[in-house]
């Protein structure tokens, strides 16, 4: 069973990776010894507070640099 690890953005992935001992480089993520490594490009939803709004209503806005992580990481658990 593959243990994947989600990093903050891609200098970590890669120095977590190397401390691990995984030296395979993929699309997307580096793998190797049990362990796959990937990482996000900054947040992948965002929170938008509207202050005219009486209830303090929020959204949530998708970043649209997400969706090619998005697929690194459902290929990585459906593989996995």
């Amino acid at each position: 069973l593959m243990k994947i690890v989600i990093a903050e953005k891609p200098s970590v992935g890669r120095e977590l990776a190397k401390v691990f001992g995984a030296t395979t480089r993929k699309d997307g993520y580096i793998e190797g010894k049990g362990y796959s490594f990937t990482w996000a490009f900054g947040r992948i939803v965002r929170v938008v507070y509207h202050p005219a709004s009486i209830f303090h209503q929020t959204d949530t806005h998708r970043n649209d640099g997400c969706c090619t992580r998005s697929k690194i990481y459902t290929t990585l658990v459906e593989d996995g």
